[in-house]
C-alpha cells in the first residue's frame, strides 16, 4: 500500500493551492495589522516580519492540530488495519496543506534577508519532511 502520492497532480495542486492560500493570508495579516493594531507601524521591519510570521503560523498550526487530533480520536479503518503503510486521504490532504505552508515559508525566508538562518532551516526541513511523506513507498 502507498504511504502517499507526492507526484499525483491532485497533491501538487493541493500543495500549490495551500501555498496560495497562505500567501493571501500573509497579505491580509499585514493589512489587518496596520488597520487594527496601532502600534504595528512603530515596529521595526524585523519586528513586523516576526509579527506577521507569528500570525501566519497560527493559520497553519491550529487547523493542523484540530485535524490531527481528529485522526487520532476517530481513526480510519485503513489506518487501524495497517499502522505502518495504511492510507488515509485525510492525512494526505493534511500533509499537502502543511507542505504548502512550508513551501511559502521557504519562499518568504529566501526573499527576506532579515530572517534568521534558523527559520530558513526549519522551513526547508519541514517542507522536505512533508514532501517525502507523500512520495510513493514502492510497495
Amino acid at each position: 500500500m502507498l504511504v502517499g502520492r507526492a507526484t499525483d497532480i491532485g497533491n501538487m495542486q493541493n500543495t500549490l493551492l495551500s501555498t496560495a492560500f497562505f500567501f493571501a493570508c500573509s497579505k491580509c495579516i499585514d493589512m489587518l495589522s496596520r488597520s487594527c493594531y496601532g502600534k504595528y507601524d512603530q515596529f521595526s521591519s524585523k519586528e513586523k516580519v516576526r509579527w506577521n510570521y507569528l500570525f501566519l503560523s497560527l493559520f497553519h498550526s491550529v487547523p493542523v492540530c484540530i485535524v490531527a487530533m481528529k485522526l487520532v480520536v476517530v481513526q480510519e479503518e485503513s489506518l487501524l488495519s495497517d499502522r505502518i503503510y495504511g492510507y488515509s486521504p485525510t492525512a494526505e490532504r493534511l500533509f499537502s496543506y502543511s507542505a504548502g505552508y512550508f513551501l511559502l515559508d521557504v519562499l518568504l525566508c529566501l526573499s527576506d534577508p532579515k530572517v534568521d538562518f534558523a527559520f530558513l532551516f526549519h522551513a526547508v526541513r519541514m517542507f522536505l519532511a512533508g514532501f517525502f511523506f507523500l512520495i510513493r513507498n514502492g510497495n
